[in-house]
């Protein structure tokens, strides 16, 4: 039987049951003798668990997994009692990182079975995280590259400690379905390697540009003022946190405004003017981004995919802001990542609860709630989970 998307634990296969047999089919690379006690999938669901109810530590993961021990066997799990410290950190050093990061894409596939309605005009957002609580031995910290669709994250690459995010972000294509989805990136991504893995998985780019393809800019610059436009839309004023924006897109053909012996196929520029006014001091300031895109569509679809982009930005401030993060110390990168997964689980088994939300400042909003809701509370996260 399939998950079907509902938040009820009387459902006949739920979403813990299905995590469940998700973490049972990993590799456990741990001894099988000796003091082997804790079954690996008892063991990650009491870090699921207590990240949803809000504990941050591993100390405050094993005195709620003491607390709630009874609750636990309820549900079949813990049946040789709660994991010591030790024994958690050996587990996020131990098991496999790219492994159980796989286990993100399998949830975003249940999730989205019936919960989400997949349209035309899907976008894959890529954006990168740095693991500010993790630090490699030469100071810096860690990035992990991630994909998102749908307010789900559904892969993530971990950058390697002497490398970028251009790299990665091929691996990360790879592991997601991309055809005949809108991949939406931030400046670092307008790089010819990153465009030609797209197209080559059958897929569309919406990239912005910015100082560091200075060519491309420049050109744009110049001659954008004085090419003829395609289609433009002009937004009503909305207002949020205290400011009036407004919003305007316009598209040029590139034919006339950049080399296009350089690229392969069409190309459409993008331009989005947005004017903000402050309410308080009634200070206007004016802003101009500009993209490329291999798409042919309306100012307004243009308009609403660039700002579709800003959900991946406001999942990771959950991360941080929400979740903690950033303020959670660990020593090697294998377990910095392995954490980074869980707390995104965490978030996708949230996301069920705020799928109607379309405002990405509501959804941020509600998500806040729903782990405050289920502060210290076992019961409101297994009737999310089961």
């Amino acid at each position: 039987m399939q998950y079907n998307g509902k938040l009820s634990h009387k459902t006949a296969v739920s979403l813990g049951t299905e995590l469940e047999r998700l973490f049972a089919s990993m590799k456990d690379d741990r001894r099988k003798h000796g003091n082997f006690k804790h079954e690996l999938k008892d063991i990650l669901m009491l870090l699921v668990v207590s990240r949803l109810c809000g504990m941050a530590t591993r100390e405050q993961v094993v005195r709620f997994g003491k607390a709630n021990l009874v609750r636990f066997r309820k549900l079949n799990l813990l049946r040789n009692g709660v994991p010591s410290e030790p024994t958690l950190c050996r587990v996020e050093n131990g098991i496999d990182d790219e492994e159980l990061s796989g286990i993100l894409l399998g949830v975003a596939r249940l999730m989205r079975r019936k919960k989400f309605k997949v349209n035309d005009m899907e976008t894959v957002a890529i954006d990168g995280k740095c693991l500010r609580g993790t630090t490699y031995e030469n100071g810096r910290s860690p990035d992990v590259l991630s994909a998102n669709s749908k307010g789900l994250s559904v892969a993530t690459e971990l950058c390697q400690e002497k490398s970028n995010e251009i790299p990665a972000s091929e691996k990360l294509l790879a592991k997601v379905d991309v055809a005949g989805k809108v991949v939406t990136a931030d400046a670092m991504f307008c790089q010819r390697t990153v465009i030609e893995a797209i197209k080559a998985r059958n897929g569309h780019f919406l990239i912005e540009v910015k100082g560091n393809q200075k060519r491309l800019r420049w050109d744009i610059e110049d001659k954008v003022e004085a090419a003829e436009a395609l289609d433009e839309y002009a937004g009503e004023a909305e207002l949020s946190h205290g400011r009036i924006e407004t919003r305007a897109c316009t598209t040029f053909s590139a034919e006339t405004i950049v080399d296009m012996s350089k690229w392969s196929g069409s190309l459409t520029i993008v331009k989005i003017e947005k004017r903000t006014t402050d309410k308080k001091s009634n200070c206007e300031t004016s802003e101009v981004r500009y993209y490329t895109s291999d798409l042919s569509c309306n100012a307004k679809t243009f308009n609403d995919l660039v700002r579709s982009h800003w959900g991946i930005e406001a999942y990771h401030w959950c991360l941080d802001a929400i979740m903690g993060e950033d303020g959670t110390k660990r020593k090697k990168a294998r377990a910095g990542r392995n954490h980074d997964t869980l707390l995104r689980l965490c978030l996708s088994i949230v996301r069920i609860k705020t799928a109607s939300r379309k405002c990405l400042e509501d959804r941020a909003l509600s998500y806040k709630r729903t782990f405050d809701s289920m502060l210290n509370d076992f019961t409101a996260a297994k009737n999310l989970l089961y």
